[in-house]
């Protein structure tokens, strides 16, 4: 199941998740009952903080696996392509901490003008659910992200000591073959 979850272009989950969430807002609006939604959201304006927060983790960990990229790169065309591909995933998580911080604004300016409506639920209802489900891989992305960073650390230091190893072998080899050949004692009795 994940594999195939994986394998569906992002337009496809983007569009999944805003359909889904017009209809939490539709069903929201049909309701007698919608204050609800206004005493929920002291709890999700804590939750989106910490997302939110958690985005800006991984803005960091990308500068930093750029700095990294870049000082090990050979060629300008690594360089560049490793910049283009932290832009996008820079750019996603820009959108991502904007969607979070939507209900938080939307809910803080229906508070501030007094206009706690059914629209007002409705419309709090589906960003808020958007934000939510946007939210939800960012733990993991983040600790995926270390964790390639840490692997890449390791394998880099893995090769560094396999090239020494290298090295002090061909040291050897080349003293080895300096040395004068050892006398048999056949030929020495001689």
């Amino acid at each position: 199941m994940s594999g195939r979850l994986n394998k569906t272009p992002t337009w496809v989950k983007d569009l999944a998740v805003a359909i889904v969430s017009l209809s939490v807002g539709i069903f929201i609006l049909e309701q007698d009952e919608f204050s609800f939604v206004f005493d929920l959201m002291d709890g999700f304006i804590s939750y989106f903080g910490i997302m939110s927060s958690v985005s800006f983790a991984i803005l960091a960990v990308l500068m930093q696996k750029f700095d990294r990229k870049s000082l090990e790169a050979n060629r300008a065309a690594e360089i560049k392509s490793t910049a283009i591909n932290i832009a996008s995933e820079m750019t996603v998580e820009v959108w991502r901490i904007v969607f979070m911080l939507l209900p938080i604004l939307g809910y803080f300016l229906m508070v501030f003008f007094d206009e706690k409506n059914r629209y007002g639920a409705s419309l709090l209802a589906a960003i808020t659910f958007m934000a939510i489900i946007f939210s939800i891989v960012l733990p993991f992305k983040y600790v995926n992200y270390i964790k390639g960073q840490m692997v890449d650390v390791a394998e880099k230091k893995e090769e560094e000591e396999i090239k020494e190893d290298l090295d002090a072998a061909d040291e050897l080899l080349k003293q080895i073959e300096g040395m004068p050949a050892p006398k048999n004692e056949s030929e020495t009795d001689n």
